[in-house]
């Protein structure tokens, strides 16, 4: 993937780096108090399987300042690849957020469309994701993007097992 995916007059999207790090992980922390959710990543956790042992990638988008050193990240888009045994390559995005101060100005728009050229790009057939009931705002600006609610469509229903249940489950396999 190209370090730079999508440029306007005012910010680029473009692919995170370690330097990012910090600022991506201060939006994560932000988008997790806006969904009034516990994060129990850490800073640590998010660099290490971001940029040191990569199991996810990143899109930033930057803010262009003039004359200036400093960095604002106004967005970012997480995501991962994963195959369907049923459709073939696919991109997982697990967060698109834009902080607030940036919202209403098109970016969110032109972060998803950059994450759907990256997909394109790398040979997904589709993107897939999870929005919460309750993010009014996120499910209509899916909507507009013409995203399929895959749980009203075609009845699919989101299954998931936390560590603890993981552990009991693994447990109750008889050893040889």
């Amino acid at each position: 993937m190209n370090s730079i995916v999508y440029e306007c007059d005012d910010y680029i999207i473009r692919k995170g780096v370690s330097e990012d790090c910090k600022h991506v992980f201060n939006l994560l922390e932000k988008r997790h108090k806006y969904l009034e959710m516990t994060m129990e990543v850490t800073e640590d956790d998010f660099r290490k399987y971001g940029f040191e042992d990569p199991l996810f990638h990143v899109l930033v988008v930057e803010r262009k300042s003039a004359g200036t050193q400093l960095t604002t990240l106004m967005a970012y888009a997480v995501f991962c690849y994963r195959f369907s045994t049923i459709y073939g390559k696919a991109l997982y995005l697990e967060d698109l957020f834009v902080d607030e101060e940036f919202r209403s100005l098109g970016i969110g728009t032109q972060l998803l469309t950059a994450t759907a050229t990256v997909a394109l790009t790398d040979d997904c057939v589709y993107m897939q994701w999870l929005c919460l009931t309750g993010n009014k705002g996120a499910n209509q600006f899916y909507d507009k993007m013409a995203a399929v609610d895959m749980t009203v469509t075609s009845g699919w229903n989101t299954r998931t097992m936390n560590k603890p249940e993981m552990v009991k489950l693994a447990a109750s396999i008889k050893q040889k």
